[in-house]
């Protein structure tokens, strides 16, 4: 009950409430709720499997931690006693995190599966389409610019609890409490109480961040645009 709940929870608003409209037919359901459906099915089984086999641990514990680490932050094991790369992984699927408007935070599943299908339309020269729906060119700009932004708030986050707290815990445990403050999931490897009032702030700001989402405080933060416009040219990249 308590996975299904979590997961439900995540899945948005918009989903639930074309699911139930739709009676569950996944051929009526629009492009967005595929997405999220897919995406997610695909994380949690995903996520189960590597830390089922990389831990050792039973497939329910597994899935649990799973399902939990999206959105949640519920645990049924010591966080702080994963391996490194399970630690690692996990931050990875909070960095995921859950989809819009739901209640979970992180850069969101139709984010991710957006910037996949760029990346793989670039390389393959086809068109950025899913589900016979192709994705418009300003939908995937906005996905590689939340990537860019949470990415930065991250990274300059962690460094910040490095720099306050780097003498007393490894560097992975404090990205691991970052970015689980990023994404407002709440897990934690057990250092949170030990922390200093440094460290902490950080955390708060990270997690102001996270909850209303990197686009909304660049955008709050933006000053009126120039009407000087300077020629353009092209560069090398890559």
């Amino acid at each position: 009950l308590t996975m299904f709940l979590i997961v439900s929870g995540g899945l948005g608003f918009f989903v639930l409430s074309d699911v139930f409209r739709k009676r569950w037919n996944f051929r009526k359901f629009t492009m967005h709720t595929k997405i999220v459906l897919s995406v997610t099915a695909f994380l949690i089984v995903f996520g189960t499997v590597v830390i089922s086999l990389v831990e050792r641990m039973d497939i329910l514990s597994a899935l649990f931690q799973s399902v939990t680490a999206r959105t949640a932050g519920f645990n049924t094991i010591d966080t702080g006693s994963l391996s490194t790369f399970s630690l690692f992984f996990v931050v990875l699927l909070m960095f995921v995190g859950a989809s819009p408007g739901s209640t979970g935070g992180g850069i969101k599943t139709t984010t991710t599966f957006a910037i996949w299908l760029s990346l793989m339309s670039l390389a393959f020269g086809k068109q950025p389409a899913a589900f016979k729906r192709r994705i418009p060119e300003d939908s995937l700009l906005k996905a590689f610019q939340v990537l860019m932004l949470a990415l930065l708030t991250v990274t300059f986050g962690s460094l910040a609890l490095a720099l306050f707290e780097g003498q007393h815990f490894s560097f992975m445990q404090l990205m691991f409490e970052g970015v689980s403050a990023f994404a407002t999931v709440g897990l934690s490897t057990g250092i949170t109480t030990e922390i200093g009032s440094g460290a902490k702030i950080v955390l708060m700001v990270m997690m102001f961040v996270g909850r209303l989402g990197p686009i909304t405080v660049a955008t709050s933060l933006k000053t009126r645009e120039a009407r000087l416009k300077h020629v353009e040219e092209r560069i090398f990249i890559g």
